[in-house]
């Protein structure tokens, strides 16, 4: 036999990794398209006239429209065939996102981001259910690590390039950009992804969602997202404020607080994926969570230093992001485990809308507990160190949730 010949399962291996990294391709241009639209919020409010309340709107209809658009697409994503629901709506983002770069007024940008936020958030939880159906759950968490990393390849890359364009060449170029990019990225997915057919539920659409919320195994799954969504949320929402203000971080170190980040999170993210693979997905996720506690407690204190160092802000959000990121991917392939083949679909829409409809509500929560002395604060923001309490409590809620979790296949 020639030793230069593939086996069959090391030919069914290669094809799964090449559609895992062309579903890291789309997941990267819609948070990339999600990521940019708040440093480039001074250009747009000047190009629209809308002052930052307007600008705002845009930002969180996205996330409200994620969730909503996950919702209603529960009851439907386990009747068609997988890859084809990922093209069509990966069609349908791309849409949207030239409407926005057409956009000749602040109301039809409004309802473009709308669209894009029902269509994106669709989008990533098609995603986690390939990957789910495709991948072996011992190499599962392998496989989310490299999902998750399309996060921090925006924060590296994306953004950067994005700001690029739009100070160069027009707003409306990272728009652009992101559409003939996304026709590229679906064209290949298109020629090399499988096909990868469901069998359609015998359950009216009303009937399966139901049937997806009642279904007790998932919601430990449920707790789970949510109670780390929540420990996120409490602090990263107002982290670039809080180290322009109140640590005296200029805008131009800021820019490296994200990108040291994103590239710490593509160096650690593989060994996170395989660790979870070989030791198991809750016992690398507890341990994740529990090195995340400091990072929290330090990013949200670092003003007392008065005023911190420089290279202090830069490596402990750093850490920051590794362990709020890396302990999501582990916390994901465990709850998109505990789905029943036949709800997978359903799951991850109901879970990423969770997400998002969770994410809203504990940014605005947070923005009341920072803000209510501001004025008497010299503009500062107050109470950071108290959402950083917060955090670590939610951390280790999630991490008493995750031992109540059972994957069944």
């Amino acid at each position: 036999m020639n030793a230069s010949h593939t086996t069959p399962s090391s030919d069914a291996a290669n094809a799964t990794s090449k559609l895992i990294w062309l579903l890291v391709a789309v997941q990267f241009l819609h948070i990339a398209e999600f990521m940019m639209l708040s440093p480039l919020g001074n250009m747009m409010m000047k190009r629209f006239n809308v002052g930052p309340s307007a600008f705002a709107s845009a930002v969180a209809i996205y996330g409200f429209m994620a969730g909503v658009g996950g919702v209603l697409m529960a009851g439907f994503a386990d009747r068609f065939n997988r890859m084809h629901m990922f093209v069509v709506l990966g069609i349908l983002f791309l849409l949207t996102s030239l409407g926005c770069a057409l956009a000749t007024n602040f109301e039809w940008f409004l309802f473009c981001r709308a669209a894009s936020g029902a269509t994106g958030g669709v989008l990533t939880a098609s995603a986690h259910a390939i990957v789910a159906d495709t991948v072996a759950p011992e190499r599962r968490g392998s496989a989310m690590a490299r999902l998750g990393m399309a996060f921090a390849l925006a924060s590296v890359a994306g953004v950067p390039l994005g700001i690029f364009l739009a100070t160069t060449i027009s707003w409306s170029a990272p728009f652009i950009a992101i559409v003939l990019a996304g026709l590229l990225a679906l064209t290949l997915f298109v020629r090399y992804a499988p096909s990868l057919p469901v069998k359609p539920s015998s359950k009216a659409p009303l009937q399966q969602l139901w049937a997806v919320l009642n279904e007790r195994s998932h919601w430990p799954a449920y707790a789970l997202s949510s109670t780390l969504t929540t420990a996120s949320f409490l602090v990263i929402p107002f982290i670039s404020v809080y180290y322009l203000i109140n640590c005296g971080v200029s805008e131009i170190n800021l820019s490296y607080v994200y990108i040291v980040g994103g590239l710490a999170m593509l160096l650690v993210a593989p060994h996170i994926g395989k660790a979870a693979d070989r030791r198991g997905k809750q016992k690398v996720f507890q341990a994740i969570a529990v090195f995340s506690l400091l990072p929290i407690l330090l990013v949200t204190h670092l003003e007392y230093l008065n005023p911190p160092p420089v290279w202090l802000c830069i490596l402990s959000s750093g850490a920051f992001i590794v362990g709020t990121s890396g302990r999501y991917m582990p916390a994901l392939a465990l709850a998109t485990g505990s789905a029943k083949p036949d709800m997978r679909g359903g799951f991850a829409n109901i879970n990423n809308a969770l997400i998002h409809f969770v994410s809203s509500t504990t940014t605005i929560l947070l923005g009341l507990l920072v803000s209510p002395a501001a004025k008497s604060a010299g503009g500062k923001i107050v109470n950071y160190h108290f959402a950083g309490y917060l955090s670590c409590a939610f951390v280790l809620l999630a991490i008493w949730v995750s031992k109540r979790i059972k994957e069944v296949a």
